[in-house]
């Protein structure tokens, strides 16, 4: 097995593409608060204190310091966040840079695993659609985003890519093996998340009825059945159905989802480049249709099902919402590529090459947008208000994205931190506190409905920005919390 030096090059340029936009800034992805709770619980000393039935928990009320009320996010497996516990563990990292590590380290596994295995089951393979895939996933502004982020995608398409390969090699080695491991990566990749239920028909790609026979078989069926069954997917489905009060899937959401989601893989902001590699590059094979029939029932799946709560009340979502999402159905599109056949004219490659060049640039630019807004609405707030307090005060802060205050606090001041509930503000104890600060991130909170309870907000110009504002809380009752 022999690489020569331009595939060598061409590796270490993927890997290191992605991770270069904001290399030295803060970055956990801005999205509700889902791109933190990770972060969040792989910072904590025991990451299991914060995990109820396999589903990660934020901290809700933190005085003195301590937890006294959790969040269950229940739809984030604790999986991702015992991944970030290990480098952690071992090199002692900042948790504003610990997914980025954690990423990093996941990425150039994936990369490197893959071409390398490939190679060495099938020597004369000449890896151009491996090295294709890898170079879209490496230029385009959704999985840049997501493998810059602390969201659990991370894993996810990791562990995915990793079936594919395997179900590629199985394709023309078949060995009870392969098999196995790829029951196995199914396993894994349904306990990160449970949307990849939907990739288990990729096994009627590798199994025949004699198959089902064999002891080796039957052992890593009972691992995925096991498993799931402790886990419990449904379980998610009635928690959030009964928090929304409506259903957690709906044909009401797939009328405005279904199009945005589509738009992802025809828009120059999305993964226009993915598409037109599959028409430019590749010949179709019936295994290919497969991998796109399976391709569309992901996003289909994804269509049907709520994709926030503010999404329901908009009817809408945006193109930047559909990213980590579309981005979990790309290692589908690995497939259809490695099970197509190659186009050697020279004039389409000089094309894809353009529009890797285009694409990255791109998303370069895009990406560092995203990075000084999250700065700009999340951590420069908090760094502003923790600056504003004096060591020997004792100060509040009540944020409608608490993660973000627990993840930015330095521990260095007394400082209680407090999810925003409106019911709660006339009963903080004033007289333990010489600053109450609330965070109306977005400004999602209605203030005017605080006012009216004799409670004074008082705006903090310089500390607020374009869409989020800081007030300072004067509270004229003072019933104990």
């Amino acid at each position: 097995m022999r690489f020569n030096i331009s595939i060598i090059l061409i590796i270490i340029t993927i890997i290191a593409l992605p991770f270069m936009v904001g290399i030295n800034k803060i970055f956990f992805g801005f999205e509700y608060e889902d791109a933190f709770v990770s972060s969040f619980v792989a910072s904590q000393d025991n990451p299991l204190d914060y995990s109820d039935n396999y589903r990660t928990q934020g901290c809700h009320k933190l005085i003195d310091n301590k937890c006294y009320i959790k969040k269950t996010y229940t739809g984030h497996y604790i999986t991702y966040s015992l991944f970030l516990k290990i480098w952690d563990k071992i090199f002692k990292i900042n948790p504003y840079y610990l997914h980025r590590i954690g990423n990093l380290i996941l990425y150039v596994f994936t990369v490197i695993f893959s071409v390398f295995i490939i190679k060495s089951k099938r020597p004369r393979s000449d890896l151009n659609n491996l090295i294709y895939f890898f170079i879209l996933l490496s230029t385009s502004i959704p999985s840049i985003y997501v493998l810059n982020s602390s969201l659990i995608e991370n894993i996810s398409i990791s562990i995915n890519i990793l079936t594919i390969v395997f179900i590629y090699i199985e394709s023309f080695e078949r060995r009870s093996l392969n098999k196995v491991i790829i029951i196995i990566l199914l396993s894994i990749s349904i306990i990160i998340k449970r949307e990849n239920l939907i990739m288990l028909p990729l096994l009627a790609l590798i199994l025949r009825y004699n198959d089902l026979k064999k002891k080796e078989i039957i052992l890593s069926f009972s691992f995925l059945i096991i498993s799931q069954t402790i886990i419990n997917p449904f379980y998610t489905e009635f928690i959030e159905a009964e928090q929304l009060e409506k259903a957690t899937f709906s044909i009401d959401y797939l009328i405005f989802q279904l199009p945005q989601y589509l738009k992802t893989f025809i828009s120059y902001n999305g993964f226009l480049n993915f598409s037109l590699a599959l028409i430019i590059l590749t010949r179709p094979t019936l295994k290919t249709f497969y991998f796109i029939a399976l391709f569309f029932a992901f996003i289909i799946l994804y269509s049907f099902h709520y994709r926030s709560q503010y999404a329901i009340e908009d009817h809408s979502i945006s193109l930047f919402e559909t990213y980590r999402y579309m981005t979990n159905t790309t290692p589908l599109l690995l497939g259809a590529m490695l099970f197509s056949k190659n186009r050697e004219l020279l004039t389409m490659k000089a094309l894809m090459l353009f529009i890797f060049i285009f694409s990255y640039v791109n998303s370069y630019i895009k990406m560092e947008d995203f990075i000084n807004e999250e700065i700009r609405n999340y951590h420069l707030i908090n760094e502003r208000i923790e600056d504003s307090i004096k060591l020997e005060e004792n100060a509040l802060i009540i944020d409608n994205f608490v993660l973000v205050t627990l993840l930015n606090l330095k521990h260095k001041k007394n400082i209680d931190v407090l999810q925003y509930e409106n019911r709660n503000l006339s009963r903080i104890d004033t007289f333990k506190y010489a600053k109450i600060y609330l965070i109306n991130r977005f400004k999602l909170i209605d203030t005017s409905s605080i006012t009216k309870r004799g409670i004074l907000l008082k705006k903090i110009p310089h500390f607020s920005i374009d869409k989020t504002d800081v007030y300072e809380i004067t509270i004229k009752e003072k019933d104990p919390l």
